[in-house]
């Protein structure tokens, strides 16, 4: 056997592996800034990173491979081949989701944030993986949608434009006068900080089967400046006490009416509470001086009745 012959191999083998390293790791450096230079989202940047460095080192192998063994290119192409097949048919499920998890980072039609609805899921998108997208529900559930069921299904963003419209209803109690009622609720959705003035804010009384109408007010909000909970919340409380016949006044707590969902609510123990009315530092000092003064003066008649005995 010829060793030098063997070493020199070996020693060639070991060079194309090492050049073939470095030109993995340069290549993954160069994908990554292009990608960067183009805005492609942040986990796009990374899988195109890795499939480039993946990509160089199979391409190193198979030249280290024919350096040193070059009759054993052939047979572990074949291997190769057939293990990919039998792979793909065992994970096919998988690889619809991992190719539809590509493309979804590739197109993106939507973002990390966005509020999205995907078949009967709805939630903000936490992150976009390989497999699956993860969703956060309203009541802080994490949703994982298999990436093929997002990329095949009809998806709904409601983040996409600037404003979104919502509606407040509350229905009006039995003998409740209409009129006036639309040019209250009016004047009581200018007060709400946060609804957009273009378009307008929308009211109409809404007649229902059973003969009862709805007060119904639309009205668009900038969710990207301002929270929908809070506005939407104060919304539905002015509307719900229009429906009473009454307006909800600088004594009422506002901060609970900005968190509490009144929609179609028109009992008034689902109404925001009203503060307790708050006493002035000199009424309560004159309050506390009289509490004080009428136990000295019940002393100073027991003295009186006590003497004249």
């Amino acid at each position: 056997m010829d060793w030098p012959g063997v070493g020199l191999t070996v020693r060639e083998g070991l060079l194309v592996l090492l050049v073939t390293y470095l030109l993995a790791r340069l290549a993954r450096r160069i994908s990554h800034r292009a990608s960067r230079g183009a805005r492609m989202d942040v986990q796009l940047v990374l899988l195109v990173g890795r499939v480039v460095y993946i990509g160089v080192l199979t391409l190193g192998f198979f030249a280290f491979l024919d350096v040193v063994a070059p009759q054993y290119v052939a047979p572990v192409l074949g291997a190769v081949g057939l293990f990919g097949l039998a792979f793909g048919l065992a994970f096919q499920d998988v690889l619809k989701n991992w190719i539809s998890g590509f493309f979804l980072l590739l197109e993106r039609p939507f973002n990390l944030g966005d509020w999205i609805t995907v078949g009967t899921w709805s939630g903000r998108v936490e992150t976009v993986r390989l497999r699956v997208s993860e969703l956060r529900a309203p009541d802080g559930e994490k949703i994982m949608v298999p990436n093929q069921q997002v990329y095949t299904s009809a998806i709904v963003n409601r983040s996409s434009y600037a404003s979104r419209r919502f509606v407040s209803i509350a229905r009006l109690p039995e003998g409740a006068d209409p009129r006036g009622m639309l040019t209250r609720s009016l004047a009581e959705l200018t007060k709400v900080r946060g609804i957009a003035s273009d378009p307008p804010p929308r009211v109409g009384l809404v007649p229902r089967p059973d003969g009862q109408p709805t007060l119904e007010a639309s009205f668009w909000i900038s969710y990207r400046q301002f929270d929908i909970d809070r506005v939407k919340g104060e919304v539905d409380a002015r509307i719900a006490h229009v429906a009473l016949g009454r307006l909800l006044d600088s004594g009422s707590d506002l901060a609970v009416a900005r968190q509490a969902d009144l929609m179609g609510r028109t009992d008034d123990a689902k109404l925001p509470a009203l503060k307790p009315s708050r006493r002035t530092p000199a009424r309560k000092s004159a309050q506390s001086q009289a509490a004080k003064s009428r136990p000295a003066a019940g002393a100073a008649r027991r003295g009186s009745s006590r003497k004249a005995g």
